[in-house]
């Protein structure tokens, strides 16, 4: 004989309130693992752009070109003349800052990995705008976290 157990409606909707919450928590861990990992697969471009004397120049206009794409990513640089690019998809990049009383400065060749984040600093000169410094050289790689290993 099978014994039936009274099933009150209010206990079925604490159960659905219970799975419906943990549906909820596993899509949302989901999403946000899958959006970490992504950003893995990017890159990030900092950097400073200077007059002459070494002083920032602050609102200096800098374009990102990615050389295999043409894709062009332009920004401002702050108020201490920094400026960043985060989620560049790896490539080689040239560099280029103009300002107003200054001549325009190239930096070609600057490689962004997936992962890394790469420095440069931009010197401009004082001229036209109509004139073209370029740079030669490799950006460094910055080292934004200390990497240790454990002794053998």
């Amino acid at each position: 004989m099978a014994v039936m157990r009274k099933c009150s409606t209010a206990s079925l909707f604490r159960s659905a309130g219970r799975l419906g919450s943990f549906i909820l928590l596993v899509s949302l861990v989901l999403l946000f693992s899958s959006l970490a990992l992504a950003q893995r697969d990017l890159g990030t471009l900092t950097g400073t752009v200077t007059d002459p004397s070494g002083a920032v120049v602050p609102g200096a206009t800098v374009t990102i070109s990615e050389a295999s794409t043409g894709q062009n990513y332009k920004l401002q640089t702050s108020s201490s003349g920094d400026f960043t690019r985060p989620a560049l998809p790896p490539g080689t990049y040239t560099v280029t800052a103009e300002a107003k009383g200054f001549r325009r400065v190239a930096q070609p060749n600057v490689v962004v990995t997936g992962g890394s984040r790469v420095g440069v600093t931009l010197a401009l000169a004082v001229g036209e705008l109509s004139e073209t410094v370029q740079v030669t050289g490799e950006a460094p790689l910055l080292q934004t976290k200390a990497r240790t290993s454990a002794p053998s």
